[in-house]
């Protein structure tokens, strides 16, 4: 993924503000050891000598947990085993209990 940061702002012309901000509320901002630091918008103010900044993309959306992904198998495997019996919510508890038990032992 190819990413195309926007203008550099020298601090002492123009301060970030939160709208300059991405999805987490940090910039990119040039540390005065001479690295560029991502950090909060608000963070040039806790660095002495840092001189420049500029905007960051949106990081990309979250996957899905680990337990969201187990719930999703466990979900698509009792389909499959539930598909002619009739079972009872205490019967799918305990075969989420177990089946949760088995992928965390995987």
């Amino acid at each position: 993924m190819n990413v195309e940061l926007g203008p550099v702002y020298a601090l002492e012309d123009k301060k970030p503000t939160r709208a300059h901000a991405n999805n987490e509320g940090h910039i990119l901002f040039y540390d005065p050891i001479g690295k560029w630091m991502s950090g909060p918008y608000h963070g040039w103010q806790f660095r002495q000598g840092a001189t420049h900044w500029c905007m960051l993309p949106d990081a990309p959306p979250m996957g899905a947990t680990l337990g969201e992904l187990r719930e999703r198998m466990f979900s698509a495997w009792l389909v499959q085993y539930a598909e002619d019996k009739q079972l009872s919510s205490k019967q799918i508890e305990l075969a989420r209990e177990a089946y949760m038990r088995g992928a965390d032992n995987a």
